[in-house]
């Protein structure tokens, strides 16, 4: 027996045909999937699923749910300050309400994921077939592995021009004309592009009607020439994809996590551009609809945490609704795999999909919902949850911004290196199906300087703390950086953010 439902590791929302007896079995190549969707399917019977309440108490103990429940409603009278963060890979339904019992408690909502506001015309996956030109900032290939080929075909059976912004060469790199910054200047790469197209007269005269225009123009014109050195970009660098963006009449801005939306929105509308937005995880723009912006820093008496990592918010007393067994958190609630519910998904697009349950939920297993109403009814007589997803609706934020772009990360002899890291992988779950192998790229002269070695072991220091790796010496990093994969590892022990 077939069943369908999607996979919810990325905003891609792939189709998912599991072969499904008694209980799941595997997975039907009726379409291509990544890692990600292949195993995706074994969360269901992974051997650290969480099937019970659990308490720190030294180690985890075992409790009921009416004594977790108990703990949790005493915890949360007492707080004075209470916050939630909410993983872009919770259904609707649980966005919804999370949302609706966060502002009933007073408490603030949070989201991992950068915000989605960008001007300029969004686009779907179709528009990759087509444009003529793709414009990629980040890594889009080893983030959606399944839309490197949408794009690989465009590039060799249309021709379709490919720039690559990004500090470091990876796979997105490897086909496409390179735009390689320092760490953390893409942004500045992107408004000296503006610049170019102003100066020379190249962006659309219709966005002369927009919003801004004229306030940016001339701040554009106060840019000095010294400010290329920042991102290490000299402008005849970019004479070639600011005269190809110019000449295109359908170019396609692939925009990921890690580069700042308002500056990929003012080149969108300089050059009539649309914006694929791939927020990472399915549901981050109904997180943000519902009003979840960035953790801000400051400490918190009780966090619930929705299939996050509790390592991203610091507070005095922790809850983890999760799937799996984790550390981190002062009370662990089990709560279903994607495969146990019936739940509302919203890919990049806005398009929301419904998918059934096909296996049934440990029975101890609580959906998030009906944990919240129960807690509802302890702290507060009467609140109850609203049904349904928020509304995917956003502002569509047209007009230009302007901002001033931040410099690449400051170094000194203590700690003289740059480090980038990426959220390859976007839903916390596929760190337990397949752990991100503990490695580090550095270029081979920072390695020759230090005596550093293919496949030596070192220690990675930051103010913060430190984490051990792998060396891997690879020219397509730059010199004085380190790329170091595990997001985890890196919020959790470096205080990278």
């Amino acid at each position: 027996m077939e069943a369908k439902t999607v996979c919810t590791h990325c905003c891609l929302l792939c189709d998912l045909y599991l072969e499904k007896g008694r209980e799941i079995e595997g997975v039907s190549f009726r379409n291509p999937l990544c890692p990600k969707g292949i195993l995706a399917w074994r969360i269901t019977y992974h051997k650290r699923r969480l099937l019970y309440p659990m308490r720190r108490k030294g180690g985890y103990e075992r409790i009921s749910w009416e004594r977790a429940l108990a703990i949790l409603s005493r915890k949360l009278k007492a707080a004075r300050s209470k916050a939630a963060l909410v993983s872009g890979t919770c259904s609707g339904e649980e966005i919804s309400a999370v949302s609706s019992f966060m502002r009933a408690v007073r408490g603030k909502l949070y989201t991992s994921f950068p915000t989605l506001g960008l001007g300029g015309e969004r686009a779907g996956l179709e528009e990759i077939e087509r444009c003529d030109l793709i414009f990629a900032l980040g890594e889009p290939f080893e983030q959606f592995p399944v839309l490197a080929g949408r794009v690989l075909r465009a590039k060799y059976e249309r021709g379709v021009p490919l720039f690559n912004l990004s500090c470091r060469a990876g796979p997105t790199s490897w086909f496409s004309q390179l735009i390689q910054p320092k760490p953390g200047t893409e942004s500045w790469v992107l408004l000296h592009l503006a610049k170019i197209l102003i100066e020379r007269g190249l962006y659309k005269k219709e966005c002369e009607r927009e919003e801004g225009f004229r306030k940016l123009k001339e701040f554009l014109a106060g840019v000095k020439e010294e400010t290329f050195e920042l991102s290490g970009v000299a402008r005849s660098a970019l004479e070639v994809p600011a005269t190809a963006l110019s000449r295109s009449a359908r170019a396609l801005i692939l925009w990921t996590p890690g580069v700042s939306p308002e500056w990929v929105s003012n080149l969108a509308l300089l050059v009539g551009a649309k914006i694929l937005v791939l927020p990472g995880a399915p549901n981050a723009t109904l997180l943000q609809a519902a009003g979840a912006g960035p953790f801000e820093g400051e400490k918190v008496d009780v966090a619930l945490i929705f299939r996050e990592d509790p390592r991203k918010i610091d507070a005095s007393f922790k809850v983890l609704f999760t799937t799996f067994e984790e550390s981190g958190a002062d009370l662990l609630l089990p709560v279903p795999a994607f495969t146990e519910m019936s739940a509302t998904y919203t890919d990049m697009e806005g398009r929301s999909t419904t998918v059934p349950p096909i296996s049934d939920p440990p029975p101890k297993v609580r959906e998030i919902p009906d944990i919240l109403q129960r807690l509802s009814e302890k702290i507060r007589p009467g609140i109850s949850q609203t049904k349904g997803g928020p509304s995917s609706e956003t502002s569509s934020g047209k007009g230009f911004k302007i901002t001033q772009p931040q410099g690449p990360p400051k170094t000194d002899e203590r700690f003289p290196f740059a480090v980038v890291t990426q959220p390859t992988y976007f839903n916390p779950e596929w760190k337990i199906l397949r752990p991100t192998p503990e490695f580090l790229e550095l270029h081979p002269a920072d390695a020759g300087k230090m005596g550093i070695k293919e496949g030596d072991r070192v220690v990675v220091k930051s103010a913060e703390g430190e984490v051990e790796r792998v060396a891997k010496v690879r020219p397509s990093i730059p010199e004085g950086v380190l790329y170091v994969p595990d997001f985890k590892a890196l919020v959790a022990s470096l205080g990278v953010r």
